[in-house]
């Protein structure tokens, strides 16, 4: 989280962006098991963009995936288990990368924005520091 940006944390009351919206939970859409795959591969190499020395993979997966921490452990159980690992800085990730990380963490939010449950989710990840609602348009 070093884009000084503070994150909202993965809790029903409300916090950051978040707004009250609830905790999202049941089944996992295919964008979104493709963002926490390509998160978890980048977290245990340790070129995750935006993440502190010292955060834990399952509280990070689930601030980013506006969930339980335990809807985390329920899908990464047995050999994809990701216990209580934390992150480790030792690189940084290359251009090509990134934009592709950004790709799928905007395909995510795609993938949930037009469903009834949650049709215009109040809560942006913000994984690389910038909400594209941010951003000034075009010309």
């Amino acid at each position: 989280m070093s884009s000084g940006r503070k994150r909202p944390h993965a809790s029903s009351s409300g916090s950051g962006g978040d707004k009250g919206a609830p905790l999202r939970t049941g089944q996992w859409t295919q964008a979104e098991i493709a963002f926490a795959n390509q998160v978890i591969q980048y977290f245990h190499k340790g070129n995750l963009p935006g993440c502190e020395s010292g955060s834990t993979l399952r509280a990070l997966l689930a601030e980013l995936l506006h969930c339980s921490p335990m809807r985390i452990s329920k899908k990464y159980a047995g050999d994809g288990a990701i216990g209580k690992r934390t992150f480790s800085k030792s690189d940084v990730l290359d251009a090509k990368s990134r934009e592709a990380l950004e790709a799928l963490e905007l395909a995510f939010h795609e993938s949930i924005e037009g469903s009834q449950k949650w049709p215009n989710a109040p809560w942006r990840t913000l994984l690389l520091g910038k909400d594209p609602a941010d951003e000034p348009p075009m010309p």
